[in-house]
């Protein structure tokens, strides 16, 4: 079976100036809750998590090579951190480094934090 090229999620669209193309070297951009679309209000975190742990299903999330760019709201970022942290034993996140003006892949699992 061929394995399908990776996504980059992202929670939602960013604010006007905010440029997040370069994440894309590493798949396709997918944004959770795009311009239009209804989601719970950040505030209901638990709701909030389990709305993008929906999308992600839907998208067919793969830890093995898809990734997460934090980009946004730091707090809907966090809170689909901790969403998929404890549903995945194993994600990959994107972070931007500012020095370098570029997008670092950073996996995590479970097993290294033992």
């Amino acid at each position: 079976m061929t394995k399908r090229a990776a996504l980059v999620f992202v929670v939602e669209t960013p604010r006007q100036g905010i440029d997040i193309s370069k994440a894309g070297i590493y798949g396709d951009i997918i944004y959770l809750f795009g311009e239009n679309c209804r989601r719970p209000s950040i505030f209901q975190t638990e709701l909030f998590g389990n709305a993008i742990l929906q999308r992600l299903k839907q998208f067919g999330y793969d830890p093995d090579i898809d990734s997460f760019c934090v980009a946004g709201s730091m707090l809907a970022v966090s809170i689909a951190l901790i969403s998929i942290s404890q549903t995945f034993s194993k994600f990959n996140i994107l972070m931007f480094n500012s020095t370098q003006s570029e997008y670092t892949l950073k996996r995590f699992n479970h097993e290294d934090w033992r």
